[in-house]
């Protein structure tokens, strides 16, 4: 493995700076508008992400995994009823 092979990801990362810096230098308010749709993005998916882990009981889902399991090993079929079933009581637990 040669020298240039071996921090080609040092490249990559040095190529999409420059060109961010670039874009940034070149169009500021287009840069400043984008970044603004990302924080506030990433702040929905933080709170959206917060409300999720609050609402899982961890002691509860090792039963779900063992149901889970059973219907799929008794009736491939039933697998996606108990699947559905569980996303619609987690889905009701988060709202």
């Amino acid at each position: 493995m040669n020298l240039s092979s071996r921090y080609f990801i040092v490249y990559i990362f040095a190529a999409f700076m420059f060109g961010f810096s670039l874009m940034v230098a070149l169009n500021t308010d287009a840069a400043e508008r984008t970044v603004k749709r990302l924080v506030v993005d990433g702040n929905e998916l933080i709170v959206l992400s917060q409300r999720a882990y609050h609402a899982v009981d961890l002691d509860e889902m090792g039963d779900i995994f063992v149901r889970l399991h059973a219907a799929g090993i008794y009736m491939p079929t039933a697998l996606l009823g108990a699947v559905e079933k569980e996303l619609e009581d987690v889905a009701r637990r988060i709202d």
